[in-house]
């Protein structure tokens, strides 16, 4: 997925994860759509996706068999 792509996936993700926990009426800026975003702040969005992404690829053995430590 490219990077843009995945930022626009973790925004919807954002966005219906605020809708759905946040009490009362979110602040524009919390559930705004990806093009009302600033710069900074889909860098941010891209960021996180890449990060996520690579933590949780298939090939990151951590994930497979999750270890607890005390």
């Amino acid at each position: 997925m490219s990077q843009t792509g995945g930022a626009r996936l973790f925004r919807e993700a954002w966005v219906a994860g605020v809708r759905k926990h946040f009490p009362g009426e979110p602040k524009p800026g919390y559930v705004a759509d990806w093009a009302d975003l600033p710069g900074w702040q889909q860098e941010t969005d891209a960021d996180i996706f890449e990060t996520i992404e690579n933590e949780a690829s298939p090939d990151d053995m951590r994930f497979a068999s999750p270890t607890h430590e005390a």
